[in-house]
């Protein structure tokens, strides 16, 4: 009887670490499928926004382009300069939560999904991709900071705006 009550307590108490174990690994990977969600929307919005920001550049370009072949005078120059500026959204790096991918991975649970192609996709995602992705902000911060500081004069242009809005409510004022 003895015997017997150890051993249905052993079963028990091996099918109860069973379900914990399993409700871990649902946990991390609703958690995992939560975070790739996210970082859907992220990456899309970034994609947005880059491409906007790479359209109002052009403008700017443009503008530069015809201020230098006298299609536009300055105050004309600097007005919309400051206007499209203005208009223009700056983004911080992408970043990509990849804790649920590494709390996946310590747990083991990863090894409870059956399709090898999907462990795979994940697996590259996460490594793969996540390495070029941190290369790719630092890149992006370098550009940012060598073109606002070097290229596109930020207390240059604010100076001038601000010469520009003195002189448009001086304007109004007459």
């Amino acid at each position: 009887m003895l015997f017997a009550a150890v051993t249905l307590g052993f079963f028990a108490e091996n099918i109860r670490e069973h379900q914990v174990i399993d409700n871990h690994k649902n946990q991390n990977l609703i958690a995992m499928i939560d975070d790739l969600k996210q970082d859907s929307v992220q990456i899309n919005k970034r994609i947005d926004e880059y491409s906007n920001s790479l359209i109002r550049f052009e403008k700017m370009k443009d503008l530069s382009f015809g201020f230098s072949h006298q299609e536009i005078n300055e105050n004309q120059l600097i007005d919309s300069v400051v206007k499209t500026y203005l208009n223009t959204t700056f983004s911080v790096a992408l970043f990509i939560n990849n804790a649920s991918y590494k709390n996946t991975i310590s747990s083991g649970s990863l090894s409870f999904i059956k399709n090898n192609e999907t462990k795979k996709l994940i697996a590259e995602y996460y490594e793969a991709l996540y390495g070029k992705l941190v290369v790719n902000n630092t890149l992006l911060d370098n550009d940012y900071n060598e073109f606002v500081g070097k290229t596109f004069d930020l207390v240059l242009l604010l100076n001038q705006l601000k010469n520009y809005l003195s002189k448009q409510d001086q304007a109004q004022i007459r």
